[in-house]
């Protein structure tokens, strides 16, 4: 047998095995002429023939059949070794030819360009694999259908949820998708090289991308973020083609991911035919800069707590300090409560000269009374006293009036939690339902914990409750002490419940779901419980604690028909920076669960956003 024939018969062999996996229920399988299809004759006969359009699937990339035929022979060769080695690196192909490694990496970078081998790196070494052509949608690989539905997504479909494209009608979102081309890149393939050139914008449609960044002196690479469904790769290259769109970090695939990538120059034009593109990408850019400036806090382990008092006498400096109180116990470096723009007023409620800058509470926290920044305006005397607070302590509460808009804005790009604490009457229920619309448009629901209090701070009111509009509601609690002698053990039960949960959950605004099945090889029921248990522990020791539930699915199977399963869903909850952390744990246990459970996929949910491993 030839070497033609060998690899023709292996990309033969591999159509027919992804046409035993079945349909997506409820998807229309792709449009258009199937080469493969065609060559082992099942294709669709010409006159069934519908042209494609911008909504299909079929991928541009990738090698077929008539690909492999028009191949030089080196690059024929080439294919060839790889395809039966799965992958290999320089050496072990230069090697494994009898090739000289500058002749080897030379065809194997021009495999590379014309996009029928991708890169993948791991352990710092760079392996090279095939990439065959097929179809990326596939069956729902042992999965319940509602779960794979959130994954496989059509273009169009995928696009809508690009909040990049909100304003774009559907016949100028169907003219984007035109210009678009799916990419698919398995675990440890890079798609962006640090230092490369790039030409397109990514849109992640499934999967975790890694962005690192390669230090000097060192093989290591240090990670900066993770992309996941919904965000945009290449985006600065793409607006700086002065500089020739080169990528500052790299972009590698932690699981499986799909992409559509648009030419730079096509991606330009569109924002400059839509201006509510253009807009919207710049607030994605001004969002991350945000994001990366918060990011030093959060790098320095530094958390804070943002106490907004929507009218005056609201309790909110007693519930500040209590969280204050709640957090001093589990801290390194300590805990510290301050209000701005008006500190000084601390000094009379703790019975200590106002030229005190920080007065250490008997109860183990500090408080911030005189910034030292005396003299400049109150939004950059509150920049400031932040800056500095930042890099001494691990908790940071500030009470803040929400009549102060310029000093609230800028603390709560910083913030992990929010308590917005209002009185029961009305004009103050008003105000706090104006101040909502707007944090609505500042705060993100996934990196911010948010919560409104309604609180009783006199016993004559304790009427015009209003729960709906609140996540809790305190009464009038007396017995409360002074600031100076606050302390847990004598502070009313109810309040110290309360401010105790929220200081469990501050920073913790970000969910981690492990769905385990309870079948084995797509239809063979199986006690999963040890796994459960498993799992709990796992994310528990990383995050702190983890729930179970169950949830019921039925899926279509090609091999077994219509199945129904138990889910069991093991979820824990975890700061920003801990998710950055352990989520490449994570997803090494994943492979082990997925290998221990005889599963072909099996889903991870982090953050709302679904996707398989």
């Amino acid at each position: 047998m030839s070497e033609k024939d060998d690899l023709l018969n292996g990309l033969l062999g591999n159509r027919r095995r992804g046409a035993r996996t079945g349909e997506t229920p409820g998807k229309t399988p792709p449009s258009g002429p199937d080469l493969l299809g065609s060559l082992i004759g099942d294709a669709p006969k010409p006159a069934e023939t519908k042209p494609p359009t911008p909504a299909t699937d079929a991928p541009t990339h990738g090698l077929t059949p008539l690909d492999l035929l028009a191949l030089p022979g080196a690059q024929r060769r080439m294919i060839n070794w790889l395809s039966r080695k799965r992958q290999g690196t320089a050496d072990e192909v230069a090697a494994g030819m009898n090739l000289d490694r500058a002749a080897a990496e030379a065809t194997l970078k021009e495999l590379v360009a014309a996009g029928y081998v991708n890169e993948a790196l791991k352990d710092g070494d760079i392996s090279y694999r095939v990439v065959f052509r097929g179809t990326v949608r596939r069956g729902p690989v042992g999965l319940p259908a509602e779960i794979w539905a959130r994954v496989d997504l059509d273009h169009m479909t995928f696009l809508r949820q690009v909040s990049l494209f909100d304003e774009l009608t559907e016949d100028q979102l169907r003219d984007v998708a035109s210009h678009m081309e799916e990419r698919r890149y398995q675990r440890d393939e890079v798609i962006l090289w640090q230092g490369n050139t790039s030409e397109h914008v990514f849109f992640i449609k499934s999967g975790i991308v890694g962005i690192a960044r390669y230090a000097a002196k060192s093989r290591d690479r240090k990670a900066l973020a993770y992309l996941k469904q919904g965000d945009i790769l290449g985006e600065y290259s793409s607006l700086m083609p002065e500089q020739g769109g080169i990528s500052s970090a790299t972009a590698t695939a932690l699981t499986t991911v799909d992409t559509l990538k648009i030419k730079r120059g096509d991606f330009l034009q569109i924002m400059q035919q839509h201006s509510s593109v253009a807009i919207s990408m710049a607030r994605v850019l001004a969002q991350r800069l945000i994001a990366t400036d918060s990011h030093f806090s959060s790098s320095l382990g530094s958390r804070l707590c943002l106490v907004i008092s929507v009218g005056s006498e609201t309790g909110a400096t007693l519930l500040g300090n209590l969280m204050a109180l709640a957090l001093s116990g589990a801290s390194t470096r300590g805990t510290i409560y301050t209000e701005q723009p008006e500190s000084h007023r601390l000094a009379g409620a703790l019975g200590i000269s106002p030229t005190v800058e920080t007065h250490r509470h008997p109860a183990g926290y500090d408080v911030l009374v005189a910034s030292g920044f005396s003299g400049l305006p109150p939004t950059v005397r509150a920049t400031l006293v932040y800056e500095q607070l930042v890099t001494q302590y691990d908790n940071i509460v500030i009470g803040v009036p929400s009549w102060s808009e310029e000093i609230m804005g800028f603390l709560i790009g910083y913030a992990d939690q929010i308590i917005v604490v209002c009185k029961p009457d009305a004009e103050s229920q008003d105000r706090m339902a104006k101040l909502s619309a707007t944090l609505r448009t500042l705060v993100h629901p996934e990196k911010v914990g948010l919560v409104y209090v309604l609180n009783h701070p006199t016993p004559n009111g304790n009427g015009g409750d209003a729960p709906g509009r609140f996540d809790a509601v305190l009464p009038f609690t007396p017995g409360v002490p002074d600031f100076g002698a606050l302390r847990l053990e004598t502070t009313p039960g109810p309040l110290v419940d309360f401010v105790r949960t929220l200081a469990d959950r501050l920073g913790r605004t970000n969910q981690v779901s492990i769905y385990i099945p309870t079948t084995l090889d797509v239809n063979q029921e199986a006690d999963t419980t040890a796994f459960v248990e498993r799992t709990l522990a796992f994310l528990g020791q990383r995050f702190g604690g983890a729930t179970t539930n169950q949830a019921r699915g039925v899926w279509n199977s090609a091999d077994a028909g219509l199945v129904g399963e138990n889910i069991h869903i093991v979820r824990s909850y975890g700061t920003q920076a801990d998710v950055d952390r352990y989520l490449p744990e994570i997803l090494d246990y994943m492979e082990q669960l997925k290998i221990a459970l005889r599963q072909e996929a099996m889903a991870l949910e982090i953050n709302h956003k679904l996707m398989l491993i």
